[in-house]
C-alpha cells in the first residue's frame, strides 16, 4: 500500500513538473513576440550581420506568431524574412522573395487583419519596383512561374494593382492596433502622428506613392481625402 502511495505521489511529482514546463514555456514563447524582439533582429538585418542565424530567429518568430494567432507578428516575421531573402539572393529574385504574398492574400485561412497588412506590404512591394529597377531591363526581373508575373507588366498595369491593394487595405477597416505594433511598415515614422491607425498608414502611404508616379494635383486631392476622413 506504502509502494502504491510513493508510486502516485511520484507521479503527481511528474505531472506537476512538466505542466509547470509547459506553461514556462509558452509563456517564453509569448515574450519573444515582444516589439524589442524585433527591433534587435531588424537592427542585425539592416546591418547585414548573421543573417542566417538572424533568419532562423525570424522563423521561430514566425511560428510562435501562428502559434498565439497574432497577425501583426506573422506579418512582420514575413517581412523581415522577405528581407534577408533579398540580402541573401540576386536582384532578378524581386517578386519571387515576396510570392508568398500573393499566396497568403488569396487563402481562406488568412484573417483580415492578415490580409489588410499584405495588401499594404503588395502595395508597397510592387512600388518598391518601379522606384529601385527602372534603369534596368525589367525582363530580367519576370518569373513566368508565379501566379502574378509583376516585372512583365506594364507601368500602368502595376499602378492599377498598387492602386487596387491600398483601397481593399482600407476596406477592411483595422481598428485598434497600436501604432507602435505598425511602425515597420511606416518608412518615416515622422509623417504621421502618435495616436495614427492603420488607416492613417494606408492613406500616407498612397500619398508618397502618388508623389513619386503622378501629378501634383493628384497628390494633394489624397492629402486633403486624408486629412478629411
Amino acid at each position: 500500500m506504502q509502494l502504491s502511495n510513493l508510486s502516485l505521489w511520484r507521479s503527481f511529482l511528474l505531472f506537476s513538473f512538466l505542466a509547470y514546463f509547459n506553461i514556462a514555456n509558452a509563456q517564453h514563447s509569448k515574450n519573444l513576440l515582444h516589439d524589442s524582439t524585433f527591433q534587435k533582429l531588424e537592427a542585425q538585418v539592416q546591418r547585414n550581420e548573421h543573417l542566417t542565424n538572424t533568419r532562423q530567429q525570424f522563423e521561430k518568430l514566425k511560428v510562435q506568431a501562428i502559434s498565439a494567432s497574432d497577425d501583426v507578428s506573422l506579418a512582420r516575421s514575413l517581412y523581415n524574412l522577405m528581407q534577408i531573402r533579398d540580402v541573401q539572393t540576386t536582384d532578378s529574385m524581386y517578386f519571387q522573395n515576396s510570392a508568398f504574398m500573393d499566396t497568403l492574400i488569396e487563402s481562406r485561412n488568412s484573417s483580415a487583419l492578415l490580409k489588410a497588412i499584405l495588401h499594404l506590404m503588395r502595395a508597397q512591394r510592387i512600388s518598391g519596383f518601379d522606384q529601385r529597377y527602372n534603369p534596368f531591363n525589367p525582363a530580367t526581373y519576370r518569373r513566368p512561374e508565379l501566379k502574378y508575373d509583376y516585372a512583365a507588366m506594364s507601368i500602368a498595369e502595376r499602378e492599377a494593382s498598387i492602386n487596387s491593394d491600398l483601397e481593399v487595405a482600407l476596406r477592411y477597416n483595422v481598428k485598434n492596433i497600436p501604432i507602435t505594433k505598425l511602425s515597420w511598415l511606416v518608412p518615416n515614422m515622422e509623417m504621421l502622428p502618435s495616436d495614427a491607425s492603420f488607416e492613417d498608414i494606408v492613406r500616407s502611404e498612397r500619398i508618397v506613392w502618388l508623389y513619386r508616379s503622378s501629378t501634383s494635383d493628384s497628390t494633394l486631392a489624397a492629402f486633403r481625402e486624408w486629412r478629411a476622413a
